[in-house]
């Protein structure tokens, strides 16, 4: 049974409540509901992101997503209503990639994937730089 679809590029995410009401997904940069027999959808945030979980007791959608100045955030979505909750900005670098969520059985911790880009400096000397073609026509003309 196809519970939701989604057009290319988006990848989608998904996750069961703990109770097996709900299958959370992202799609079309937000995060939906969707009952498990295909008949009950619903927005829960029209700010989406691929790393997020259900609370244990499946009360509480948790988001790790950027916030309005790109930086990392946890918010908080109750399922129910939808209301949303800022937890706390997470420290890693704007340009750090996030990747999954998982919730420690204790529901006080949680774990991600951080990606970084590194970049170096590289000085290199004693090579000829390659002629351009117009360069090449210019000394073939001369000929």
């Amino acid at each position: 049974m196809v519970l939701h679809q989604t057009p290319a590029p988006f990848f989608l995410e998904t996750a069961w409540s703990p109770s097996g009401e709900w299958i959370c997904h992202n799609g079309g940069n937000a995060l939906h509901l969707v009952s498990p027999d295909g008949k009950t959808h619903r927005l829960l945030s029209n700010r989406g992101s691929p790393d997020f979980g259900f609370s244990k007791d499946g009360a509480i959608v948790y988001v790790l997503r950027r916030d309005e100045t790109r930086k990392w955030e946890v918010a908080a979505v109750n399922v129910k209503t939808g209301a949303e909750t800022r937890m706390g900005q997470l420290g890693f670098l704007p340009s750090a990639e996030l990747s999954g969520f998982s919730l420690h059985a204790n529901g006080k911790s949680f774990i991600t994937s951080i990606g970084t880009s590194q970049y170096d400096i590289w000085l290199m000397e004693g090579f000829r730089i390659p002629a351009g073609l117009i360069q090449r026509l210019w000394h073939a003309a001369k000929r």
